[in-house]
């Protein structure tokens, strides 16, 4: 879904320098083309040679050209800027701009129900400072597979918004569907944890927040929340954890 959003942004942003070159160089070359068939149509008229007209053909051609290599190349490069600006550079998921993009796209609707769930791994850093930063890189796309296997489609979207954080954009789906959605998600963390090449039992936390329709709170406001509550998740299976750890000990 996120290959699907389209960003409305001026052409300098993204073009690279050769279409920027293509965007001047080919209605400037059209234009001199175009005064010269003119002079070219006054000689025809002046002495009637087919000469001229064989040149206009010449020059008829010639812009035509132009303008298809100019046209399908400057095409070209907006789907791959596309691409690079709505897929993340590492992960197999939308990325940060993806994110912002349709959160500005939902923000003036007010008849659908909009959820954010936000997540992260537990223990990351852990990850990278014991097995290296490419174990690390190679949790986060597995970690980002799984969200779009789960969630992905066209009620949902997945994008990172940095590091090890995620964000699922969700329309209408109800909290009973969310949970098992996420149950599904750790159930499948489970699995890969097995797999994985390094001794690390994959977990997340997550948090949900939801603008309910008619509701007049801006997304960011959402998104806020749904960060807090992910926090709020963090430390309430911090302390549980704690919990477990001393009730084995003074069972040991």
């Amino acid at each position: 879904m996120a290959q699907r959003i389209r960003q409305s942004m001026s052409a300098h942003l993204r073009l690279g320098r050769l279409d920027r070159t293509l965007l001047t160089a080919v209605p400037v070359s059209v234009a001199l083309l175009f005064f010269a068939m003119l002079a070219m149509i006054a000689c025809y008229q002046m002495d009637g040679s087919p000469m001229w007209l064989v040149r206009m053909v010449f020059a008829i051609s010639i812009v035509t050209i132009l303008l298809l290599y100019g046209f399908f190349h400057i095409l070209q490069s907006w789907r791959r800027s596309d691409a690079y600006l709505y897929t993340d550079p590492l992960c197999p998921c939308g990325s940060r701009t993806a994110m912002q993009e349709l959160l500005r796209r939902l923000e003036p609707r007010r008849d659908i129900d909009v959820t954010i769930l936000y997540a992260d791994l537990n223990h990351f850093k852990y990850v990278n400072d014991t097995f290296g930063h490419e174990a690390g890189d190679q949790l986060l796309v597995l970690f980002a597979r799984t969200l779009g296997r789960v969630f992905d489609g066209s009620h949902a979207m997945t994008a990172r918004v940095g590091g090890d954080e995620f964000v699922v954009i969700l329309k209408d789906v109800d909290e009973k569907e969310i949970l098992e959605a996420w149950q599904q998600v750790e159930l499948d963390l489970q699995e890969e944890s097995r797999r994985l090449p390094f001794r690390y039992w994959i977990t997340s936390a997550h948090g949900c927040a939801t603008r309910p329709k008619g509701d007049l709170r801006p997304l960011e406001d959402i998104v806020r929340a749904a960060d807090h509550a992910m926090y709020e998740c963090k430390e309430a299976m911090k302390r549980n954890a704690q919990v477990q750890s001393t009730t084995a000990r003074r069972s040991a």
